[in-house]
């Protein structure tokens, strides 16, 4: 991100300040992503038994409930912060600086989450490869978003790359 900013016009010194701001959002976006999917992991267990036993039906109903638990937790979560942002970023940074690309960080959350549940319910169900593909391609979607959208939107193209990737 830093070198796309630079890429873009922006001062080494401005490009290293942005960067950093971008970055506040991140410790917050990974509790609310952990937070949310640790309550759809609890089915993973009897979804493998499941899965082992070859019931099928029973695998379709774990695998909707961890979704339905995800979305449930994860949209709270991602509203909640979102809500918080502008307050929680001058309590702990005493500014507003980057508010508009935090804020739409804030909706990695639910995509986050529901990748980590995905990942693990394919993993559940011995298809961990197939994660590893999608892990693949979103990491050159985010690549390719930061190369086109820093230098233009800075900070907020890089959020809104992040986002991009994970949907």
């Amino acid at each position: 991100i830093y070198r796309f900013l630079i890429d873009g016009g922006i001062h080494e010194e401005s490009a290293a300040v942005l960067k950093g701001i971008y970055d506040r959002g991140w410790p917050m976006i990974q509790l609310g992503a952990v937070v949310t999917t640790v309550f759809s992991y609890a089915m993973i267990p009897y979804l493998s038994k499941a899965k082992v036993r070859g019931n099928k039906e029973v695998v379709n109903e774990l695998i909707k409930q961890s979704i339905k638990v995800c979305l449930v937790f994860g949209s709270a979560a991602t509203v909640g912060l979102i809500v918080v942002m502008p307050h929680l970023n001058v309590m702990l940074f005493t500014d507003n600086n980057g508010i508009d690309a935090l804020i739409l960080l804030c909706l990695a959350v639910i995509f986050g989450a529901l990748f980590m549940t995905a990942a693990a319910l394919l993993h559940g169900i011995g298809r961990a490869k197939l994660a590893a593909y999608f892990l693949f391609f979103g990491l050159v979607l985010k690549g390719i978003g930061n190369r086109f959208l820093v230098p233009h939107f800075q900070i907020t193209g890089a959020a809104l790359s992040t986002v991009m990737s994970l949907l």
